[in-house]
């Protein structure tokens, strides 16, 4: 199964400048500016999870507000669950966003 229909035409660099791809998409819902990237390897990632019957992590999302505030983890969870509801609906199975890591304003780990 490919993801690339998760994927924006927004320009994505590496860190050190010298590789690009697109896969970059942004969306506004509501209160919520949602940055979705997706991973370099996208295309080869598919290839291990299956012959493991495991899962991977193919994107990465930034969440904040619109707005620029700051809002608490309890903020985004009606987001999060329409998300899990969107995601799940289009890939015909359960599929949840995964939220592994904060940052407050002050970029620390959270």
């Amino acid at each position: 199964m490919s993801g690339s229909c998760w994927s924006g035409r927004g320009l994505m660099r590496d860190r050190d400048g010298r590789s690009t791809w697109t896969g970059r998409l942004r969306l506004e819902l509501g209160p919520w500016q949602l940055t979705l990237d997706r991973r370099s390897d996208h295309a080869g990632i598919w290839e291990t999870p299956a012959s493991e019957h495991n899962f991977a992590m193919t994107h990465v999302m930034q969440v904040s507000r619109a707005d620029g505030a700051d809002f608490t983890t309890e903020e985004p969870e009606p987001l999060q669950l329409a998300l899990h509801f969107a995601v799940s609906f289009a890939f015909g199975r359960w599929v949840a966003p995964a939220a592994p890591v904060g940052f407050d304003s002050a970029g620390a780990t959270v």
